[in-house]
């Protein structure tokens, strides 16, 4: 299968409700053709139905001023407006894909259809999903983020070097190098 990696020629949606961490989330195999929602161990309900069509049809604005009226956006627009030729969409309820779904082409000009299957490069959205779980796992307190992280990993250890010889790597000052500081 091919992984999309150039410009701006997808778009990714993640929706997540009640997260509870990476390490309960099953993925599908299945290969859903385009516009049809993936088998996820949920039964194709008309309350399944009616949450896609909220997701495919009730898009927020970037921005929401109070007391202006609520216009929501279709995703098929939005794809329109982005110039985006296929979009995946899967949606994480309780730590298990709820459904997932993959809209257009593969790429423009193409007949490739995105399906749930679809492989597409995270880009940026990869770090704040991943922030976003590191962050319920410190809530949880299972996470110390000013612990070595040399403690937690397994397969891999960061070298010591002449940057970590006095001061460990730990999550709080990966988050103050890139820009969020606490």
């Amino acid at each position: 299968m091919r992984v999309k990696t150039t410009g701006l020629l997808f778009l990714t949606l993640l929706l997540v409700s009640g997260f509870s961490g990476t390490s309960n989330c099953t993925f599908s195999s299945s290969g859903a053709r385009s516009g049809e929602a993936a088998d996820n161990s949920s039964q194709n309900t008309p309350d399944l139905a009616q949450r896609i069509q909220r997701v495919e049809n009730g898009l927020l604005l970037p921005v929401v001023v109070r007391g202006q009226p609520f216009v929501p956006m279709k995703l098929a627009d939005r794809m329109r407006f982005f110039n985006t030729p296929g979009v995946s969409v899967a949606v994480v309820n309780n730590g298990k894909i709820e459904w997932a779904k993959g809209y257009g082409v593969l790429e423009t000009g193409s007949n490739e259809s995105v399906n749930a299957a679809t492989l597409f490069q995270a880009g940026s959205i990869s770090k704040a999903v991943t922030a976003v779980a590191a962050l319920r796992l410190v809530q949880q307190g299972k996470l110390n983020l000013d612990e070595d992280v040399n403690r937690r990993l397994i397969s891999w250890q960061v070298p010591e070097n002449e940057f970590t010889k006095e001061q460990k790597v730990t999550g709080s000052s990966t988050l103050k190098r890139g820009g969020i500081d606490f």
